[in-house]
């Protein structure tokens, strides 16, 4: 495969990876926060050893959350930045290798909206406000 300007030779391999995980079926509201830890979750590649920490309006969630692969058409509203973008544009901006491309993993509700790529940024339209009554919180600790 062709990586800019680098030719990458690896071996096939069978795609026997799991490409979709679902993280959590539902929330329950019964508590204020609710903390899940992915490093238990991912441990598929270095780059997510890279720590962060999301906290999201659990109540604008469509459960269950999924972390899958990139889909062709995805789009998000990053935090930090204005408008949206396009999954594949912001990996394109990250200058991430074709490889590390696909050992990315997309959060995204249960209607298909892409609430982070991990880990690098997460989508502005979901984070907690001073309104917040129910918060998700996402980390990446080891």
């Amino acid at each position: 495969m062709v990586n800019r300007d680098e030719l990458i030779i690896i071996n096939k391999v069978d795609k026997k990876e799991e490409e979709q995980i679902i993280l959590i079926e539902k929330f329950d509201f019964n508590k204020v926060s609710v903390d899940i830890n992915l490093a238990t979750f991912i441990t598929d590649s270095s780059e997510h050893s890279k720590s962060f920490q999301w906290s999201f309006d659990a109540e604008q969630l469509q459960f269950p959350l999924i972390l899958r692969k990139k889909e062709e058409g995805d789009l998000f509203y990053p935090l930090l930045f204005s408008g949206k973008k396009k999954v594949s544009k912001f990996f394109k901006d990250e200058k991430l290798s074709i490889l590390a491309k696909q050992k990315i993993w997309v959060l995204a509700d249960d209607n298909k909206n892409v609430l982070g790529i991990i880990p690098y940024r997460q989508d502005r339209r979901f984070v907690c406000t001073e309104k917040t009554k129910h918060t998700l919180n996402l980390f990446n600790e080891k």
